[in-house]
Order: C-alpha cells, then sequence, then structure tokens
C-alpha cells in the first residue's frame, strides 16, 4: 500500500511540473529568423526564385508563368512587437514577356495545417488581389499561392493582367541569393545595393 501511494505521489508531481516545464511555442518571428538573421538593424531580405523547363511546362500546358522571382523584406517598425513584410515579385509569361507586381502583408502568423510554417498574406499595390507565402525553414522551399494577383508589364505598365487559379495558382520556390532579385531591390536602399553585390 505504501509503494502504491509513492507512485501516485509521484504521477501527480509529474503532471503538476508538465505545463511549466514546456518550452514556450515559438513565435512566427522565431521560425522565419534563419530565413532573414538578424532584423533589430531595420530591415531584411530573402529571394526565392524558380525556372520552369520545357519538361515542366509540356505536362502543365495550361501553365503560363515560365520563371518567377520573388523578394520578401521584413522590417522592424518602431511601436511594433512584430516583424512587417512587403513583397516584390516578378514572372515571366509564356511568349508574353515580364510582369510585375508590389505590395504589403503585415505580420506572418503560424500555419494552421502544417507545423513548424508560417503564412504571410499579401496584398497587391492599388487592390491588386493577393498573393500568400507559406516558409519552413531556411533549407525548405517557399510555397507561393496567387489569387488573382495583378501583374504589370515590365517597360509598358498600361498594360496588365491577373495571375491566380489553376496551373497558375500555387508555386514551389527555392531561396537563393539575393543577387539573383538584384532587379527587385530598392534602388534607394544603402543595405539592399550593398547585399546584392
Amino acid at each position: 500500500m505504501q509503494v502504491r501511494l509513492s507512485v501516485a505521489a509521484v504521477i501527480v508531481m509529474a503532471c503538476c511540473m508538465v505545463p511549466g516545464a514546456r518550452a514556450e511555442s515559438p513565435t512566427p518571428d522565431d521560425v522565419v529568423k534563419p530565413i532573414f538573421g538578424d532584423t533589430r538593424g531595420g530591415k531584411s531580405y530573402a529571394c526565392f526564385v524558380r525556372h520552369y523547363g520545357a519538361a515542366h511546362l509540356a505536362r502543365h500546358r495550361k501553365q503560363t508563368v515560365t520563371e518567377i522571382r520573388l523578394l520578401l523584406t521584413v522590417e522592424k517598425v518602431a511601436e511594433d512587437e512584430q516583424l512587417n513584410y512587403s513583397f516584390a515579385f516578378n514572372a515571366s509569361i509564356r511568349n508574353k514577356g515580364r510582369w510585375e507586381a508590389y505590395g504589403s502583408c503585415g505580420h506572418a502568423k503560424l500555419s494552421e495545417t502544417r507545423g513548424g510554417a508560417v503564412d504571410i498574406g499579401c496584398a497587391g499595390d492599388c487592390e491588386g488581389g493577393l498573393i500568400s507565402v507559406e516558409l519552413v525553414g531556411a533549407s525548405k522551399p517557399a510555397v507561393v499561392r496567387l489569387d488573382n494577383l495583378r501583374v504589370l508589364r515590365i517597360g509598358a505598365p498600361e498594360k496588365s493582367r491577373q495571375l491566380g487559379g489553376g496551373d497558375d495558382g500555387v508555386f514551389h520556390l527555392r531561396r537563393v541569393s539575393l543577387s539573383e532579385c538584384g532587379s527587385l531591390m530598392p534602388k534607394d536602399d544603402e543595405l539592399a545595393s550593398a547585399e546584392t553585390r
């Protein structure tokens, strides 16, 4: 009987200790730190790219995007505890040249469907549709979803079209050197200029 009481007491003590012993859940900013590095100095950037070859495009005949580049900017804003995001997007479309879009994203949030991932929801400038980005660590592809994202023709901004849905709805982009997003980096940003050299 004495032994049973001792075992029960140990179980009760262990149960009481579990909540306090549990590590705090990571915040979205903790998850993206390996991707963007130290953001205490202000801004940081990450570049994601995908080139689609002939074999892929032959299997996805309705896909119009042949190349896609995404630059995410993360910034620490005064009086806001969470990081703020914005995006620059550039895509080549079959026989239609290159197109671009820019917009803001607000805060990241922990994914409700994929453990260890964050979701960043963004809106294109001038009510230009939506783009969401799922990030899972520094070595995993970013999953980019387009929802009627309005893109402008580079060199002819009066021409616009929408991307999203079907074979142009979801893209898996790999993280690459910032130099590959040089054309998307803000030209008046000294940090951006230094990082793309």
